[in-house]
């Protein structure tokens, strides 16, 4: 699947493109390092090209939306934005 239309991708992260961009952003550091596929039906080896067909098959949705889309759980991955893997950069003034 080369194109996926995204008003199909915006349901599973409760129709915020924001966070569509983080989810897929997130899996496809997951592939990236060394995560296993949830999907075999891929023609791609580009991690954000099969990320972004997961959240299209509805094997990765968002915390907000997981409830809406029905799949076997030992299947499914529900991504959650966490704070603590942020880093936070403390803002410096060199002003002399």
């Amino acid at each position: 699947m080369s194109k996926i239309p995204l008003e199909d991708l915006l349901p599973k992260s409760d129709w915020s493109i924001y966070r569509l961009a983080r989810m897929a952003s997130i899996r496809a550091m997951e592939l990236a390092e060394g995560r296993a596929r949830l999907t075999k039906e891929t023609e791609s080896e580009k991690e954000a090209t099969i990320a972004l067909e997961e959240i299209y098959q509805g094997l990765v949705v968002s915390k907000e939306a997981c409830d809406k889309f029905p799949t076997p759980e030992d299947k499914k991955v529900v991504l959650q934005e966490s704070v603590e893997e942020e880093k936070k950069v403390p803002a410096t003034s060199e002003a002399k």
